[in-house]
């Protein structure tokens, strides 16, 4: 059964992934498997010792869930780093979606959580949700982070698959270099054909976009295109601040060599950055079926 999964150490920001993974359980129908790590050598202890206390922390979280999805919660407690188990148990379910909670308030756990998010991320057959702000309410603004690319296709399809009817606003967005305007040099040649191309180049792009924003089926849906004044991935973090967004879809790979063989800049910089909801995907190649 399609499912999704959150990872839990019973701290309060896995518990805001916790309720944010309940709440998409109950709005799409899936199930929902509650996964604790434990350390290697800490399974085979007894009732009061760490696979005792974590089942029984379990057992009381999925309780919590209300409606039909309590029936489709399940607990698991495995042995290992999460890390290498979360990945594996996604592969083995066929999970939709792995939701983890924030980063931490100290600089240690959050560079250590910044850190887990990213492995993660390389590894994950399926979406991760890093769930930052507050999981009470179905999204309502959605921001798409779009290069353009056969990747950013797959990330607005996986949005709408796991929010849908949300009878919210999505935007899709892309941010481009707005220098080489058709071949002629920024500041050189007539003012006029470097006008008329800027003009072209934008009409182009939005083209593309609501070509994209229509073929994932999303509706309502509105498209902005924006020459970049900084990196993309701080235009893209700029766009969902001043926007009053409450979740940026991205994709985890973009068009350049470097990019695809590291997790990708942006998507890299957007795990240590951003301040809402980050659902990041990664390529269809990694997507079960």
């Amino acid at each position: 059964m399609a499912c999704i999964i959150t990872g839990t150490d019973f701290s309060p920001q896995a518990d805001r992934a916790f309720l944010r993974a309940a709440q998409l359980a109950r709005q799409t129908g899936l199930g929902l498997r509650v996964v604790h790590a434990l350390g290697a050598g800490h399974a085979a202890t007894g009732p009061f010792g760490p696979q005792g206390t974590a089942a029984r922390h379990l057992a009381a979280l999925c309780s919590s869930v209300c409606g039909p999805a309590r029936a489709t919660t399940v607990p698991d407690i495995l042995e290992g780093d999460p890390e290498t188990l979360l990945p594996a148990q996604a592969a083995d379910l066929g999970a939709r979606l792995l939701v983890i909670g924030p980063h931490r308030p100290d600089p240690l756990r959050d560079f250590t959580a910044s850190r887990l998010a990213s492995k993660l991320a390389r590894r994950l057959p399926c979406p991760l949700l890093l769930a930052n702000g507050p999981p009470f309410t179905p999204y309502r603004r959605v921001l798409v982070a779009t290069d353009l690319s056969a990747g950013a296709m797959d990330a607005a399809r996986a949005m709408a698959d796991l929010a849908p009817g949300s009878g919210g606003d999505v935007v899709f967005y892309h941010s481009y270099d707005p220098r080489p305007f058709g071949g002629i040099a920024a500041g050189t040649g007539p003012r006029s054909a470097m006008e008329e191309a800027r003009a072209q180049r934008q009409a182009a792009i939005e083209g593309e976009l609501a070509a994209m924003a229509s073929a994932t089926g999303i509706e309502p849906h509105w498209i902005v295109a924006e020459p970049a004044e900084a990196s993309d991935a701080e235009m893209i973090l700029r766009m969902a601040r001043s926007g009053a967004f409450d979740l940026v879809v991205a994709g985890m790979q973009g068009k350049s060599a470097i990019q695809r063989f590291l997790l990708g800049s942006v998507a890299e910089t957007l795990l240590r950055e951003a301040e809402l909801d980050l659902l990041l995907v990664p390529p269809a190649s990694r997507t079960p079926a």
